[in-house]
């Protein structure tokens, strides 16, 4: 089984073997201990898995202390864009398989 990396595109992973929505909830957690309450601009691409591991990690930064925002299906460069035209967006995390 291949392990869940970062790399220059983000961390990546098989969805539903090494990129679960137990991994997704774990970086909330960590978002909320770098960005404590902070504002978290959620987005996904089409497939299946996307709005799974976007609830786990909603899920846990709300639990953390922070808010997610769901953006629902956004290219990257969308998303970025508006991550940094919010001035509240502590940050923004895209699924993408």
């Amino acid at each position: 089984m291949t392990a869940v990396r970062f790399g220059t595109y983000g961390i990546r992973g098989v969805a539903g073997e090494t990129l679960t929505p137990e991994i997704a909830a774990a970086l909330g957690a960590a978002l909320m201990e770098q960005h404590p309450r902070g504002v978290v601009l959620l987005g996904r691409d089409t497939r299946p898995s996307g709005a799974a591991l976007s609830n786990a990690l909603a899920a846990a930064i709300e639990a953390g202390g922070g808010s997610a925002i769901d953006i629902g299906v956004i290219p990257t460069p969308g998303l970025a864009q508006l991550v940094a035209g919010e001035a509240s967006a502590s940050c923004g995390v895209v699924d993408r398989k």
